[in-house]
């Protein structure tokens, strides 16, 4: 046979074996969420392969965290900090807590997949790249021993077009997820009597449409 051939068979084997393995882990991972004692999850995004899995329940104003090998780990709404969406490790926007942080918000929410997310660089970073390796939720939690979490909803080494359907369907899931998080902030500020910050559509400095 010719090794061409044989090569492209074994390669073949491989990923299939790869990708059984990694449905098999993600599996895993978003079950140990749907099963912890006293918690039912409303929502529940099993993130990447290797990554955090996350969950959030409404009834009981929590919110779990799952990784591979790791036991789920459980926040009341009132641990929440702050969250921080970001794309290939700059950040895009950040909504701070009153939970023992200065200040209420810093950006404005997400515009989805064809907005700030997608089309959006800051000044930091300088002009927009066309493509996209990474997008990212950061979450910090009052923790001591583990303030901050990252949930990735996109990686791709090579890195893939903003205009790629794999790209704008991960950028509207952390747009959502990221959304979520921004209502448990404003509960909060709303039972300590702080007032929300504003949620307006404008970009922020430095940002522009795709």
């Amino acid at each position: 046979m010719d090794p061409l051939v044989i090569g492209a068979i074994v390669v073949v084997a491989f990923m299939f074996v790869f990708i059984r393995r990694s449905l098999a882990v993600q599996k895993v991972k978003g079950a140990s969420l749907t099963t912890i004692d006293g918690f039912n999850p409303a929502v529940r995004y099993d993130g990447v392969l290797g990554g955090y899995g996350i969950a959030i329940d409404p009834q009981t104003n929590r919110f779990a965290l799952a990784g591979v090998g790791v036991e789920p780990t459980i926040f009341d709404f009132s641990q929440l900090v702050a969250v921080e969406v970001e794309r290939d490790g700059a950040t895009v926007t950040t909504t701070k807590g009153s939970n023992g942080l200065a200040g209420a918000a810093i950006g404005v929410a997400l515009l989805g997949p064809a907005g700030l997310l997608l089309g959006g660089g800051t000044r930091s970073r300088g002009v927009t790249s066309p493509t996209i390796t990474k997008l990212a939720l950061k979450i910090y939690v009052n923790d001591l021993v583990r303030p901050c979490f990252e949930v990735v909803f996109y990686r791709d080494g090579r890195g893939g077009s903003t205009n790629s359907g794999a790209v704008s369907n991960a950028a509207q899931r952390l747009d959502e997820w990221y959304g979520r998080f921004r209502t448990i902030i404003s509960m909060q500020s709303r039972s300590e009597g702080v007032v929300p910050p504003p949620t307006g559509s404008a970009a922020l400095p430095g940002s522009f449409a795709a």
